[in-house]
């Protein structure tokens, strides 16, 4: 019941989609370390907390 058969024009196809989807994967990966370097401090903190502590900061600076 149809398995698309093992021509050798759709096993080029395939391949060709594999390596693209390889391609999207390593860049993405890239990306996500990149931007988990990009991490602050803070990012333990929750957001209302660390709003707090940033209003506290510039009142100090006053």
């Amino acid at each position: 019941a149809g398995g698309g058969g093992k021509t050798p024009y759709r096993n080029e196809k395939i391949r060709a989609k594999n390596d693209k989807l390889r391609e999207e994967r390593a860049r993405r990966m890239k990306a996500e370390l990149e931007a988990k370097h990009k991490e602050d401090e803070q990012d333990g903190i929750h957001p209302s907390r660390r709003a707090q502590m940033h209003r506290s900061q510039h009142a100090d600076a006053q």
